[in-house]
């Protein structure tokens, strides 16, 4: 059978249609010819942006000989982790079993056709190297592995799964988590912090965005110290694309020097949201501009014209030799620059960007790190030049993937920077782009997971209901509209129906899902934030906008079921320590109710100081607000409407009486 990947909406799997490989995608079928043929499966997960996944791709799956053991030996599927997160999420879980340290990208499973892995890896060379085996070795030893050793195989899965059965979460009968285990989860934290460098632990280095935002809301001198020092190092070093904005996925050093040029949606997004709030404490302009620029290049480079954002751009392009390199499109020669630009153009870019010595990318180019967290905001004129100079470069490779749950992390923070920075049309942006997925990917009461190419794709995860009831939550709060918390309540009801565990946790896939090797239940925070985490943070919101306990009571039962994990390792839960916090603290919520003038002069008053202390809900007259204004009548100059631990105080008929209940 020859290499089927050729109609596959995947621009992953689009890029290795032509391999001599004889690459299937994941269906039934490709178990199927397994079992036919006696075979076992190599499994290759991977995204489009993922360097090292085209290196193993050049290396590899781009040999005729490498090609030939493959086909010859295994039924070979190829999976995009973007389209298919179940798939990968368990064999991740797997492979740490396995070798007792975190997988990556690409992730090369060995299967039976039962999918059950008895080997697993990550990128693999043709030639042993690093420690690695070569492939070509490894085909033949796990193909005759396979043939002789059956009995040791079905032992292996049996142990795997008592492994897999063993880590899922065990039900207490009361939630014991506490202020102390929370600041214990601080000291935890604290521990792994970088106090040169910001960011916590060594190289590779990631911006580690859920446990950030965590930190972001405790307001303590610890937790300030470590915010402040992570974000303004990110952003005046390598991590931060200084001429165009937007972020890379991560840096492979320890002081964010070089990072690896993958840009995606999902870690700018995050980012965006967390600046927004620091600059809400801080009031730096330098933090202003850069946000700016950033959501300037989302809309100018990732919009889709139909109004949602593409998944990412890829780490490689073509360099001037025509050779596909790392970082080709984003780093310069000294040469090019003292070309390009004038002689005081050039002393002035020296001034405020490192470039003396040895070029820091590779020892040829430089990647471009400020100096200071001073210098940003300079240069404007010269990196505006030099951006003009980049655009006649060849682009990375767009992945047009339009992906629920990265959408939303995106919106959602939108909706924050607009709501902070005072711009409007940033949350007009983000509200058309909630349209956007309720017309395009919200389907018979089902979100669907993808948008590419004009047509919805794929049942959506738990991350995608979670992640957009979050920015619905958002949405809510900063510029109501009747028709988003309809949409709200509609996806607070399939996560309690269609993902709710009966021990209380919530399940990655429906329970309609197709049937997996594993289902997994993961409350750990990545790159992304915990599902489970948001959910019972979303729930317990939405419980308290509605009045409708069964929402809070789900999201109750799940933090039952995780109680004794976070417990024990809380700092690996920031997202399930935000919803913690929530049901620990004092829960108030305040309906805002008046005219445009009367709730802007509200809102000049109060909004800043008591933001983060409530929810807080604006219901303008003349706008739809029939499902929160019932019992809320309008009075001439506003009136607000205050419930605390579900008990409701008196009409409220000044800003300044409304503070006195928030210490203000």
């Amino acid at each position: 059978m020859a290499n089927q990947l050729e109609n596959e909406s995947s621009l992953y799997l689009k890029q290795h249609k032509d391999n001599p490989v004889n690459w299937l995608p994941w269906s039934q079928d490709a178990f199927d010819l397994a079992k036919k043929e006696n075979k076992p499966i190599f499994l290759s997960i991977g995204y489009s942006a993922c360097h090292w996944c085209h290196v193993m791709a050049h290396e590899c799956f781009e040999d005729k000989d490498v090609a030939k053991l493959m086909n010859e030996n295994f039924i070979n599927i190829k999976v995009d982790k973007e389209e298919r997160p179940d798939i990968d999420q368990i064999y991740q879980t797997a492979h740490f079993i396995f070798s007792r340290r975190p997988g990556g990208w690409p992730l090369s499973v060995f299967l039976t056709p039962d999918q059950e892995p008895y080997y697993i890896g990550t990128y693999f060379p043709k030639i042993s190297k690093h420690n690695l085996p070569g492939l070509p070795e490894l085909i033949q030893r796990l193909s005759q592995f396979y043939k002789d050793e059956k009995d040791l195989l079905i032992n292996q899965t049996k142990k795997l799964k008592e492994i897999i059965k063993s880590m899922e979460p065990l039900k207490v009968e009361s939630i014991t988590i506490n202020k102390k285990i929370i600041d214990d989860a601080i000291l935890s934290m604290s521990t792994n912090f970088d106090e040169i460098n910001g960011g916590f632990g060594s190289s590779p280095k990631f911006p580690n965005e859920p446990m950030l935002r965590f930190l972001v809301e405790q307001q303590t001198p610890k937790t300030n110290k470590i915010v402040k020092l992570s974000l303004e190092k990110i952003l005046y070093k390598g991590l931060f694309d200084h001429i165009e904005g937007g972020f890379y996925r991560y840096c492979v050093d320890t002081d964010w020097t070089i990072p690896h040029y993958e840009k995606m949606l999902y870690n700018t997004g995050q980012l965006v949201e967390l600046y927004s709030y620091y600059y809400q404490d801080n009031q730096d302009k330098k933090i202003k501009d850069s946000i700016n620029l950033t959501i300037n290049w989302l809309i100018g480079q990732m919009k889709s014209k139909e109004g949602g954002f593409y998944a990412s751009l890829d780490a490689d392009s073509i360099n001037k030799s025509d050779i596909l390199e790392e970082g080709a499109y984003y780093n310069w020669s000294l040469d090019e620059l003292k070309k390009k630009l004038t002689f005081e153009e050039f002393s002035e870019l020296s001034k405020w960007f490192e470039l003396e010595g040895t070029p820091n990318f590779e020892g040829k180019l430089w990647h471009l790190n400020l100096k200071e967290f001073d210098g940003i905001g300079k240069c404007n004129e010269i990196k505006k030049k030099l951006n003009k100079i980049r655009q006649s470069r060849i682009k990375p490779g767009l992945d047009k993937k339009i992906i629920t749950s990265w959408n939303s992390l995106l919106l959602k923070s939108l909706l924050v920077a607009g709501d902070i920075f005072n711009e409007p049309d940033w949350i007009e942006l983000a509200q058309k782009s909630i349209d956007f997925i309720y017309e395009n990917l919200y389907q018979t009461k089902k979100l669907k997971l993808i948008y590419i190419n004009g047509k919805p794709m794929l049942n959506a995860y738990l991350d995608d209901y979670t992640f957009l009831l979050d920015a619905l939550i958002h949405s809510i709060e900063i510029k109501y509209r009747e028709k988003d918390l309809i949409f709200a309540i509609e996806l607070g009801n399939i996560l309690k129906e269609n993902f709710q565990s009966e021990e209380g946790a919530y399940y990655f896939t429906e329970h309609s899902h197709e049937k997996l090797f594993d289902r997994q239940m993961i409350a750990e925070d990545n790159a992304i934030p915990s599902g489970n985490g948001l959910a019972c943070l979303a729930l317990q919101k939405l419980s308290e906008i509605t009045s409708n306990l069964t929402f809070s009571e789900s999201a109750e039962k799940a933090m039952l079921n995780w109680n004794s994990r976070v417990e024990n390792n809380a700092h690996s839960y920031p997202s399930l320590l935000r919803a913690y916090s929530f049901y620990l603290g004092k829960k108030s919520i305040i309906f805002i109710r008046g005219t445009k003038k009367e709730i802007e002069k509200w809102k000049d008053i109060t909004h800043k100081k008591i933001r983060n202390k409530s929810i807080v809900i604006f219901l303008f007259e003349g706008e739809q607000i029939d499902l929160l204004s019932k019992n809320r009548p309008y009075k001439k100059g506003g009136v607000a409407y205050l419930c605390i631990n579900h008990s409701c105080l008196p009409p409220i008929y000044s800003a300044k009486e409304l503070l006195s209940y928030f210490d203000c």
